[in-house]
């Protein structure tokens, strides 16, 4: 009785066995027949090989939508499959990191959820601006996946697009479909600052303009040492950054936590130019305050002054009602 009883186990698991490796077999080769009399039977769409992915990981990781559709039409396929697979990626991040975007689109359009986190916290936003997808980071926008959201690391994918894989059109993308150029609570550094000392070149400029541009915080902190992009720039020495932080309304008096202030790290680290671009500046503003409080005695007012550099000015002044001084350093 008990040795029929488990020859029968046996049979049983032996057989199960079986109808796991031909339901694998049948997702790998496309065998559509196949698939669908397994998955008559009973076998259960969700069941994970012996790598911990389950028949719509593989499939995603392939591309292969007609398989795919078959899965999908099953009433118990669980379509965001993610928790006992090695990675913990979805099968949405897993089509997202193997660039395909027509799966992509499959998996939005029957419901998948872009804001799933794996192992690492990534969701399927950090790993398409890590694939710099412009199209499958429009599409996962499109479909509501939040902008501002940190993995285990402290990356968003706004950082992933500025930092690590810098895409101007992902950046301004991101931002339109409101990334908050401010946020970070793990990473230990605002991305402004980050960006500041890591800028050389013209298309780092760009990044940092399109960031202010969309109401970053030009005279950000860094926690700790209290310091500014201004005060980044002061210790890197790149001269046009710091014009073209100016431009944008950095604020040049602002101290760090030892009481330094732009000009004072840039005199610290020996940036020549730096030294004399702020003092200039500095000498030009109060001049001009100078000038304006005397104008103001006379009944006039200086409406525009522009800086076409830190040794020549122009200044156009008028008669006017409005109280104001506007400088623009070029």
């Amino acid at each position: 009785m008990f040795t029929h009883a488990g020859n029968t186990i046996r049979q049983t698991i032996s057989f199960k066995k079986l109808q796991k490796q031909q339901f694998f077999d049948s997702v790998i080769i496309g065998d559509l027949d196949e698939l669908k009399k397994i998955l008559k039977y009973g076998f259960d769409p969700n069941t994970l090989d012996h790598d911990f992915s389950s028949a719509l990981h593989i499939t995603a990781e392939k591309g292969d939508t007609s398989v795919a559709i078959v899965l999908l039409r099953h009433k118990e396929i669980d379509i965001n499959s993610h928790e006992n697979t090695r990675t913990g990626d979805t099968p949405l991040i897993t089509a997202v990191t193997y660039g395909r975007p027509q799966f992509v689109s499959l998996l939005l359009l029957h419901g998948a959820d872009p804001n799933i986190r794996n192992h690492f916290e990534k969701t399927a936003l950090h790993v398409a601006v890590k694939k710099r997808s412009l199209s499958m980071v429009r599409e996962l926008l499109f479909t509501r996946a939040e902008p501002n959201v940190e993995d285990s690391f402290g990356n968003t994918p706004l950082s992933f697009s500025i930092i690590e894989f810098p895409s101007k059109k992902i950046a301004e993308t991101l931002l339109e479909w409101g990334a908050d150029p401010d946020y970070h609570i793990i990473r230990p550094q605002p991305l402004l600052i980050e960006l500041a000392l890591n800028c050389c070149s013209p298309e780092h400029l760009d990044l940092v303009r399109i960031l202010v541009t969309n109401n970053g915080n030009i005279n950000i902190q860094d926690r700790v040492s209290k310091q500014t992009p201004l005060h980044m720039v002061s210790i890197t020495g790149y001269c046009p950054l710091a014009s073209l932080l100016l431009k944008l309304g950095a604020d040049s008096n602002v101290k760090d936590s030892s009481g330094r202030t732009p000009l004072d790290v840039a005199v610290d680290h020996k940036h020549e130019d730096l030294v004399q671009l702020y003092t200039e500046r500095e000498k030009l503003l109060n001049t001009f305050n100078k000038d304006r409080l005397g104008k103001k005695k006379e009944g006039h007012y200086s409406k525009n002054v522009r800086f076409n550099n830190v040794q020549n000015v122009e200044i156009s002044t008028e008669t006017s009602e409005e109280d104001e001084f506007n400088v623009m350093i070029l």
